[in-house]
């Protein structure tokens, strides 16, 4: 448990520390850019993301989960991505013009062939980001990550002061990804070597294949909302809702991120102690469930001062959908930390199928954007969120010893009482019809952080102490 503290410690002072840079670079961009900048790179992110789940297969999670991957196996592994990789960047070169054609936004295929490079970056990346996660050396990765974000930050910063637009974030984007390669390389000490044989990764391929197909439905869904605001609203409405969807994952990494990233390998060594996974499960849970609500409601309270101070007056309505995205924050975190356990014991299968059937409940949302906007849409989203998040639940009552009644149960104590406490506030500030200024808002948070806190310490809260 030492060992975990301490990934745990690092993995979170580098998602901090991430969070504060990318933070500073978003508000001094979001003011030398407009929204449709960022509509364009979200277009072009969104493609490349569905074409990056093909040269990955699912093999950096069995790397993780292997226990005897050697030096021909991550060498076959590091050949094929590379070679699915430059073909991926070719296929979306070719395709590059159909697609702004389809979308109609200038400069969309430029940036498309640019940003596309990331494949070939990503694709050497994979097997020595692998290795340093299987061998839990979190404060290396944690410190290659705060210096990538960094420089990559102050590289888009001065190319956006000196006029060059939408390719500031382009190139930062490149940048980022290329100085995490060169410093996983450098800590990992790893080059493949002239060794490749399909017969080395077959027992990986039979894991990964599951997980790939998993990563695909989830790519394409997770970006089935991109696709269909850009075509039917203005790559400026876009960019506004890229920029609300950039802050909830920032407020996701924030509050409970780390712990997945570390917990996964730590998941995979005690694989076959159901009861010790159990434990980890339930504290996990409430450790997650507290700090969503705690730092959520805190974003929730104060996003429309936020945005505007942050951003300026031209992300409002950016604002408005962050609020609504928060609401259900939570869903990732806990998602991933029940497939993270689903993974960890080697069922890919039950893990492909939890994929599918969420994929199932979210189809809905999707004709509720086409037909009602992007307002209503999100109104869904939230429905399907919390569905989906107990669908996890109940695959992994295969897995390991829960009951849905116990982590409801857990979820909703700390949900409602911040639910509680807002809607209390909420009332103070209709019947008192005070302004939304900064101090108001200060007052407000603070409100809601003496309360939360009171109220769990009083009930023994777990998660509070945890």
């Amino acid at each position: 448990m030492k060992d975990l503290r301490n990934n745990l410690l690092w993995d979170y002072l580098s998602k901090f520390g991430n969070t504060i840079f990318s933070l500073i670079t978003t508000t001094i961009l979001a003011r030398l850019l407009s929204p449709a900048d960022y509509g364009l790179v979200g277009i072009s992110a969104a493609v490349n993301g569905i074409g990056g789940v093909f040269f990955n297969f699912g093999l950096s999670s069995a790397i993780i989960q292997s226990e005897n991957a050697d030096k021909k196996t991550l060498s076959t592994v590091f050949y094929l991505n590379q070679s699915i990789a430059i073909f991926l960047w070719i296929l979306i070169a070719t395709l590059s013009n159909t697609i702004e054609n389809f979308y109609k936004i200038n400069q969309l295929s430029n940036v498309l062939l640019v940003t596309s490079l990331v494949f070939v970056i990503n694709g050497a990346l994979m097997v020595p980001n692998a290795m340093l996660a299987k061998e839990m050396k979190f404060k290396s990765i944690s410190i290659i990550s705060l210096i990538s974000n960094f420089l990559s930050g102050a590289i888009g910063i001065t190319m956006a002061l000196n006029q060059f637009g939408v390719w500031s974030l382009v190139v930062q984007q490149l940048c980022n990804s290329s100085i995490i390669l060169i410093g996983s390389i450098l800590v990992t000490k790893w080059i493949p070597s002239l060794m490749f044989s399909i017969n080395a990764i077959k027992p990986m391929l039979r894991f990964g294949i599951f997980m790939f197909l998993s990563g695909l439905l989830d790519s394409i869904y997770t970006r089935i909302d991109i696709f269909l605001i850009g075509k039917l609203f203005s790559p400026a409405t876009l960019g506004q809702y890229t920029r609300a969807q950039g802050l909830e994952a920032q407020v996701r990494i924030l509050s409970a991120n780390s712990l997945l990233g570390v917990l996964f390998p730590t998941f995979t060594k005690i694989k076959h102690e159901k009861e010790q996974l159990t434990q980890l499960y339930y504290k996990f849970f409430e450790l997650v469930s507290f700090s969503f609500c705690l730092i959520g409601s805190i974003f929730f309270l104060s996003s429309n001062k936020l945005f505007l101070l942050l951003f300026g007056n031209q992300w409002g309505e950016s604002s408005q959908y962050f609020q609504l995205l928060i609401i259900v924050g939570f869903a990732y975190p806990l998602s991933s930390l029940t497939l993270s356990i689903i993974e960890a014991r080697g069922n890919s299968k039950n893990f492909l199928k939890v994929e599918i059937v969420k994929k199932i409940i979210f189809l809905p949302t999707y004709f509720v954007a086409f037909y009602f906007g992007i307002i209503y849409y999100l109104y869904a989203y939230i429905i399907a969120c919390i569905i989906g998040t107990f669908a996890n639940v109940f695959y992994l009552k295969f897995e390991i010893p829960i009951t849905l009644k116990n982590t409801f149960f857990k979820l909703f104590k700390y949900f409602f009482s911040s639910a509680i406490i807002i809607t209390l506030i909420y009332l103070i500030k209709y019947y008192n019809n005070y302004s939304n200024s900064i101090l108001n808002v200060f007052l407000e948070v603070s409100f809601f952080v003496t309360f939360y806190l009171v109220y769990h310490f009083f009930t023994n809260s777990k998660g509070l102490k945890y």
